[in-house]
């Protein structure tokens, strides 16, 4: 008889709401291409947890140097999250 292990989703609760979620082009790298980012961005745009993301993404971040990373999150490119909040767009 099998038993079966029931691992729960290590991902935050808001994550499944993403516009993203499910969407591989997010995971994608290299990151290139005006298209691919602007595309990208659009989604972000109008991600009902937009804000969630980005504060993960610089919470998950904080200490890597941006270069070391790669996607959009929360709307933003690794060096535009690098960025004093004021001068980001």
């Amino acid at each position: 008889m099998r038993e079966w292990l029931i691992v729960p989703d290590p991902r935050p609760s808001w994550h499944r709401l993403a516009a993203c979620a499910g969407d591989e082009r997010f995971w994608e790298t290299p990151l290139r291409g005006s298209q691919k980012l602007a595309r990208l961005r659009a989604v972000c745009h109008g991600c009902p947890v937009r804000d969630a993301c980005l504060t993960a993404a610089l919470a998950e971040e904080a200490g890597r140097p941006a270069w070391t990373l790669s996607t959009v999150r929360g709307g933003l490119l690794p060096a535009e999250r690098h960025k004093p909040p004021s001068t980001r767009r």
